[in-house]
């Protein structure tokens, strides 16, 4: 055996001998990757003359695309600093129902199945005593919205449910991957307006506006008052090419900007613009509900046909549930 034969046999008997890689790696390698840059930054940021650099962080999954230094808000209080330094997941249940002990019992029991199947290894539902309500309350109508954050291995996920009574309670949207600092926001986008909440840290300032397709501002922001890091309010539902933008200002700067989750109440459990888990259980619902044999990986589908009449057929079908789904 010469020399390249020795040394191609001791790279593959080298790579037999590695195990697979675990299922969400790439999103770990990016979630770690964002904190140490947000670390970063705000190394930097404490030494500048006031402190007042925004810092660029992610948020659900997508990137902060700009920043820019506001003026400064109010100094935090010692309770408001102290929550801050905590992860959302720790910081004690808000909302309107809040000391409904009877309530968060029953939410942390609601179902997260989104209807897409993996394997044991690939869950995305935490266990119970994992489950964390971190949001409860009682829109005007009569809908109770509640934001949950669960534990599955390493990493929190979280789940927002929806309904007119905790029986009736439903998920609304995700599980997804969350993040330490990320606020997280749920807007009902049924009709012209419907409730926004977002959920994020204790002497946050939160505001919201229209962007154009090139991500312009449409008539400028509206502030929302935020109790103890959650703010309510009706936003508007625009329409494409427009779509909402939140920004959450920490100590007077702009940390996020954001698009809110949303759903439509017409159409229960159905995402408007989604999370991949979201958008992934919505189509395999509806693509296996019309007969369409399905193929499901982690973070995407196939078909289980190669036949060229069916394919095309299937892509005629995929496009009638996008459509029906909102996905357009």
């Amino acid at each position: 055996m010469d020399v390249e034969q020795l040394l191609r046999s001791n790279f593959a008997d080298r790579a037999d001998a590695v195990d697979a890689p675990r299922w969400d790696l790439h999103e770990t390698v990016l979630a770690g990757s964002r904190e140490l840059r947000r670390r970063r930054t705000r190394q930097v940021a404490g030494g500048l003359v006031g402190g007042a650099l925004a810092v660029a962080l992610l948020s659900g999954g997508l990137p902060l695309l700009r920043t820019q230094l506001e003026d400064p808000g109010q100094a935090a209080g010692p309770r408001e600093s102290a929550e801050r330094a905590v992860d959302l997941y720790d910081i004690p249940t808000r909302g309107s129902l809040a000391g409904d002990r009877e309530l968060l019992d029953r939410i942390v029991q609601l179902s997260w199945d989104d209807g897409i199947p993996r394997d044991p290894g690939e869950s995305v539902v935490p266990p119970v005593d994992t489950r964390r309500v971190l949001f409860a309350g009682e829109m005007t109508d009569g809908q109770v919205w509640a934001l949950v954050e669960g534990v599955v291995g390493d990493r929190t996920l979280f789940a927002w449910f929806t309904g007119a009574t905790a029986d009736g309670m439903a998920l609304t949207w995700g599980p997804d991957f969350a993040f330490p600092d990320t606020p997280m926001a749920l807007h009902d986008a049924t009709g012209d307006e419907g409730y926004l909440v977002v959920v994020t840290k204790p002497g946050d300032q939160v505001r919201y506006g229209a962007l154009d397709a090139d991500g312009e501002p449409v008539g400028g922001y509206q502030d929302v008052p935020a109790v103890d890091g959650v703010a309510i309010s009706r936003a508007p539902s625009p329409t494409w090419p427009l779509y909402v933008e939140l920004q959450v200002l920490r100590d007077g700067a702009v940390a996020y900007r954001m698009p809110p989750q949303q759903f439509d109440t017409e159409r229960p459990g159905t995402a408007v613009v989604g999370s991949p888990t979201a958008y992934l259980s919505s189509m395999v619902q509806c693509l296996t509900g019309r007969g369409v044999e399905v193929t499901v990986h982690p973070d995407s589908f196939g078909y289980e046909t190669d036949d060229p009449a069916e394919m095309e057929t299937y892509a005629v079908v995929e496009q009638q549930c996008r459509e029906d789904l909102g996905y357009g």
